[in-house]
């Protein structure tokens, strides 16, 4: 291979390294969401569920979540997706793991909406849904969300959540 050749090669893997760079940048900052409104995206859905994905709505207010919302799933917490007339925001698909990261933050003490950002978060696939319930379960958090986590993780109908319960019950 000639010189200019190799250089030219060597160009080509770094624009597509740098491409990537900034793809992955943008994917884990795509649910920082600053501005107003409606965002809605999906994510991985716990493997015994109906459907392969999970579709979350928010509703930001004033720069602060207001509404979680997760249309056609069972047992809600009374917080149903209402009519909007506004423009969603779609964010399309990210990882679970992200899509937890995000939902696990609106879980503070006094909020309207930690109680369907725990429903949504046992909805999720992968072990990372029930490492977040089990931290909350084991943590200094208020009763009320403890006790909304052990429920959530029974509700998630996995393997994994049920030997932790077994083992809460036992003492172990």
């Amino acid at each position: 291979m000639s010189r200019p050749a190799r250089v030219r090669g060597l160009g080509v893997i770094a624009l597509m390294t740098v491409a990537c760079l900034g793809n992955e940048t943008i994917a884990s900052g795509v649910l920082n969401i600053t501005e107003d409104g409606w965002y809605t995206w999906r994510a991985p859905a716990v493997e015994n569920a109906k459907t392969r994905e999970i579709q979350v709505y928010v509703l930001i207010e004033s720069g602060q979540t207001s509404k979680i919302s997760l249309p056609g799933w069972q047992c809600q917490t009374g917080n149903k997706l209402e009519t909007i007339n506004a423009e969603v925001n779609d964010l399309g698909s990210v990882s679970a793991d992200d899509s937890i990261d995000w939902l696990r933050r609106q879980i503070k003490p006094g909020s309207d909406i930690a109680s369907t950002a725990l429903a949504a978060i046992s909805h999720h696939a992968g072990n990372y849904a029930f490492q977040v319930l089990a931290e909350i379960v084991e943590s200094d958090a208020n009763d009320e969300f403890r006790e909304e986590a052990i429920f959530w993780m029974v509700v998630s109908d996995t393997d994994g959540a049920f030997a932790y319960i077994d083992r809460l019950i036992i003492g172990e």
